[in-house]
């Protein structure tokens, strides 16, 4: 045989010629082969085809039965352990020829005390920040006591002295950067100046090299500001979303992200963790929350400090929430948004929902207080508002018909509005005694339109509603729950991503005009058949920073700041751009543009006004500039 293949190679005669000369039996042999190699390529390829895909995640988890932490592992292995999408290769590889035939899911529509005396330079505390709830403090860059700001510039701490255009800088503290830290996140840090003005609190978010996502609570003793030390520092995992500092309590929120194929023999992997002042514990069974239904795997993680020591006094995970936040003088508010299958075929849609927990801190422990749904998702924290026993709620409302084929914006699926398919907006007043909603105006704005800001005062609502570059602003009396009435301005150019009470009854909004690259402020009255606007303030050729904390806002005195990025000439940085701040003062009539500042920074950058004295915070930046006007 060897010699036949040989003499094969060299002379070029076809295979079938030596197959000829071959005995039969040999040949019949080879047949047999292949054959018996056909048939076992088949039956392999039969149960590669056929064999349905093995799903059990009750076993996968079986041996963590003993743990404390098993209802956890239980409810977050059902969630991330998916079953298969197909029973077997075979329907995998059916399906794979289908695509682009087979159904399709339309996307979602909708894929922020002055008491104390005596301390640092024997000044006061002064509130510079614009707080969403009186008496529940917000960090930021900049805060002041009656004599000296603080002001925290990238990883710097810098303090100014309170002296008109003779201001200086009295001293610069470099925080010390985290042990293993990798990445800082500059733009995150933000801090707390004690009413005392002897301690700042400083939130360090950054990534660690081996715990992910951290964040570092720094305490820093400014009683002298030549020689300002570190005194206490703590770590949680997981990443940072907000703090409050109230009555001397410190409450962080942080958010712990879980992984896909999580090892639940190693509490690291699923857990978050806290710095306890003896190493990294896990949050404990007893601490945390595990809804029956988990729509993602992640955690909103609260801690609670004494913020003179920062020693820990409380804990609390909940697991599936962590979407927008709000926090009033009594409780924090987690909420978490998901998808319901609602209708029948061939009409069934998609309904945005969302779940608020409420979460009394004002004891020693955190206590749950039950949990309201409501339809739509949540624009960010000025969204909610808690009101003499109320808690009130403005959602953009979004249903997707499942079909793609059958879907476009605005059918019907009966003569009722409300089950309109599209965005829109409603409004929910929720009895916090038993968190059941007692009063609605559902699916007030028209259809397509989703909600852009929203403001509380008192008892009125403000909201801006907006499709693409056109939007009208609403006017809500919620004095009467079981009354609730509303105006508003029509169809108007732009929209606005921030609402700001300036007092006397007027409304100021800033946002886009009529494009995209147009900064509109606009101030709005309520007039007796709607709601009108009184000023207006627009800049063509830019971009405006659109976070609030950033503004400038003096009600008193009707003065309101922002920073903006203008496109129109090269900028003095060596950019294409120029980063300014400007200063408006509105007289009840008109809107005057009293300062404009070049001052790089942008989201950083800040403005304070002190009898007659602008201050101007920017990166590497700072200077006073008295009000000419």
């Amino acid at each position: 045989m060897k010699r036949d293949r040989l003499f094969s190679a060299f002379s070029g005669i076809d295979d079938a010629f030596v197959d000829e000369s071959r005995p039969k039996r040999e040949k019949k042999k080879n047949r047999f082969i292949r054959i018996g190699a056909l048939v076992a390529c088949l039956a392999i390829l039969c149960v590669w085809l056929f064999v349905p895909f093995q799903y059990n995640p009750e076993q996968q988890i079986a041996k963590y039965r003993g743990s404390e932490y098993y209802p956890v592992i239980h409810k977050l292995n059902t969630y991330l352990s998916k079953p298969p999408k197909y029973k077997n290769n075979f329907q995998k590889l059916v399906a794979s020829f289908e695509v682009g035939k087979g159904d399709m899911m339309m996307p979602d529509a909708g894929a922020d005390m002055n008491e104390a005396a005596g301390g640092s330079f024997g000044s006061k505390y002064e509130e510079v920040t614009d707080n969403q709830v009186s008496g529940v403090i917000e960090a930021d860059l900049i805060k002041r006591t009656s004599t000296h700001f603080f002001y925290l510039d990238g990883t710097k701490i810098k303090v100014y002295s309170i002296a008109g255009e003779a201001s200086t800088l009295v001293s610069t503290f470099d925080i010390a950067r985290p042990a293993d830290a990798g990445y800082v996140y500059l733009n995150t840090l933000e801090f707390y100046l004690s009413t005392d003005a002897k301690r700042l609190s400083v939130i360090y978010p950054y990534t660690h090299k081996t715990l992910g996502s951290a964040y570092d609570i720094i305490s820093l003793n400014v009683e002298h500001p030549e020689e300002i030390r570190e005194t206490t520092r703590t770590t949680v995992t997981g990443a940072y979303k907000s703090s409050r500092l109230v009555n001397g309590k410190l409450l962080v929120i942080g958010e712990y992200y879980v992984s896909a194929n999580p090892d639940y023999g190693k509490e690291e992997t699923f857990l978050p963790r806290v710095d306890v002042g003896e190493g990294f514990q896990s949050v404990p069974m007893d601490n945390i929350i595990a809804p029956d239904q988990v729509v993602n795997s992640r955690y909103n993680v609260i801690t609670k400090y004494d913020e003179g020591t920062l020693a820990l006094e409380d804990t609390l995970a909940v697991l599936s929430y962590s979407d927008i936040l709000y926090v009033s003088q009594n409780a924090i508010y987690l909420t978490r948004r998901y998808n319901e299958t609602a209708g029948e075929e061939p009409t069934r849609f998609t309904v945005t929902k969302s779940d608020i927990l409420r979460v009394d801190y004002t004891g020693e422990k955190f206590l749950p207080c039950g949990t309201a749904t409501v339809e739509g998702y949540l624009e960010n924290q000025y969204s909610l508002d808690e009101y003499e026993g109320t808690l009130r709620v403005v959602t953009t409302t979004s249903r997707n018909r499942i079909y793609e084929s059958d879907w476009h914006s605005g059918v019907d699926l009966s003569p009722d509005p409300i089950f309109a398919l599209g965005t829109s907006a409603s409004l929910y007043l929720i009895q916090l005694e038993d968190m059941q909603t007692v009063a609605s105006v559902e699916h007030f704005a028209p259809l397509g339109e989703r909600v852009r800001s929203v403001r509380f005062d008192g008892t009125n609502a403000y909201v801006c509603t907006a499709i693409q570059n056109t939007d009208p602003v609403f006017f809500f009396d919620l004095s009467n729950p079981q009354n609730i009435t509303y105006k508003d301005t029509g169809t108007i150019s732009g929209f606005s991503t921030s609402l700001i009470q300036m007092g006397n009854g007027f409304l100021l909004g800033i946002g886009q005009g009529d494009g995209w690259d147009t900064v509109k402020v606009e101030v709005y009255e309520e007039s007796e058949n709607g709601v009108v606007s009184v000023a207006k303030y627009e800049i063509q050729g830019a971009e405006y920073t659109n976070f609030y904390k950033s503004y400038l806002v003096d009600r008193e005195n009707g003065l309101f700041g922002f920073g903006y990025t203008d496109y129109n000439s090269y900028g003095s940085y060596g950019k294409y751009s120029d980063e300014y701040y400007v200063v408006l003062h509105f007289d009840g009539y008109h809107l005057h543009e009293i300062a404009k500042v070049e001052l790089p920074g942008h989201a950083s950058c800040r403005a304070v006004h002190i009898d007659g004295t602008l201050y101007f915070f920017g990166n590497n930046t700072f200077f006073a500039q008295k009000i000419t006007e």
